[in-house]
């Protein structure tokens, strides 16, 4: 069975790894590629959509950094099936974490079947796994008057492709995972004294950055840097992979709310530390709130992106046509 195209969008990540039970990551879409992006801010790892070009995408493929054995503990995967490579790119961050947060049972089962199996075998597990080809697969109910592209190109002809960048713990280097490739590339070391490569650390400059992002936004700007040299139209999307803010949120609500019984409680009580505790419990979920919100949000606009809503459009534009209004609410529309 085939895969359909689906977006780069943080939202539409977000409802393919839910379905699939896990709940503790977000995503964050990225405007720039610079330290304030993520200053401060955990990151997992990276979703880079970008229009690339064949010939520079060969030419990088027989580099000697190609060939280098990547750690075996690092999860990797071939893309063995057309029009995967979102959910793909989105998974090798997340399997790439499943000694590190709760990825759910399904994916957990997944990563645990691939194990002492090559890329090549975990591809044709992947495309053939039906819980994870279904939750792609929501976001395909398309209108059978529009021909589906497979071959995810433009009208023309120009590929788009979806890799993933990730840190690597224990060798302490970041890597870019693409399926379509033999092996990963090793982008570079990093290190911090801790060996957390997912929290925001010091540089020498004074800047903060997460540790293993250097090595990876320094490859993107290679890439659109030879994308640019190479005439080809430059358009790209990058997506952060983040804790989901929302479990710590609600494990420290848990704990004010702790706080502020044994504060009422206390013998006599003290209204500033009640009143200091109140004002926390209000922060926090106001914190969780927005979440909430942007969830929400999510869950709106891909019910909207599962229906297939062309033949109502059709079947509108049709009976304004017979009534004579279609000229008359196209002009009142562009004049908005």
């Amino acid at each position: 069975m085939s895969w359909c195209l689906i977006e780069s969008d943080p939202g539409v990540f977000w409802d393919v790894v839910t379905t699939l039970g896990c709940f503790s990551v977000d995503f964050q879409e990225l405007w720039s590629l610079d330290e304030e992006s993520l200053k401060g801010e955990e990151c997992y790892g990276l979703i880079f959509l970008y229009k690339y070009d064949r010939e520079l995408y060969q030419d990088e493929a027989g580099s000697v950094a190609m060939v280098e054995a990547p750690p075996s503990s690092l999860f990797f995967c071939h893309q063995m099936i057309e029009n995967c490579c979102a959910t793909l790119a989105v998974l090798s961050v997340v399997l790439n974490l499943d000694r590190v947060i709760d990825i759910g049972e399904t994916l957990t089962s997944y990563r645990g079947f691939c194990e002492g199996l090559d890329p090549e075998s975990r591809g044709i597990a992947l495309a053939n796994h039906d819980g994870i080809r279904a939750a792609h697969n929501v976001f395909g109910q398309k209108s059978h008057l529009i021909q589906e592209d497979t071959k995810g190109e433009d009208p023309k002809g120009d590929p788009f492709h979806f890799v993933a960048l990730v840190p690597h713990r224990q060798s302490q280097t970041t890597w870019l995972l693409d399926g379509l490739r033999q092996q990963p590339l090793n982008l570079g070391r990093w290190a911090t004294a801790d060996g957390d490569s997912t929290k925001a650390t010091k540089d020498p400059d004074g800047g903060q950055m997460t540790a293993w992002l250097r090595p990876a936004i320094k490859k993107i700007h290679e890439i659109i840097g030879a994308l640019n040299q190479s005439g080809s139209e430059i358009k790209f999307n990058l997506i952060a992979v983040t804790p989901n803010k929302k479990i710590a949120l609600e494990e420290q609500l848990g704990t004010l709310r702790q706080h502020l019984q044994q504060a009422l409680a206390a013998q006599p009580p003290v209204p500033e530390q009640i009143q200091s505790t109140l004002n926390q419990i209000n922060s926090v979920k106001h914190a969780v709130n927005k979440i909430n919100e942007r969830h929400q949000d999510w869950v709106y606009d891909n019910e909207i992106r599962k229906l297939a809503m062309t033949p109502l459009y059709l079947c509108a534009l049709k009976h304004l046509g017979r009534r004579g209004l279609l000229r008359k609410t196209y002009d009142a529309a562009a004049l908005r």
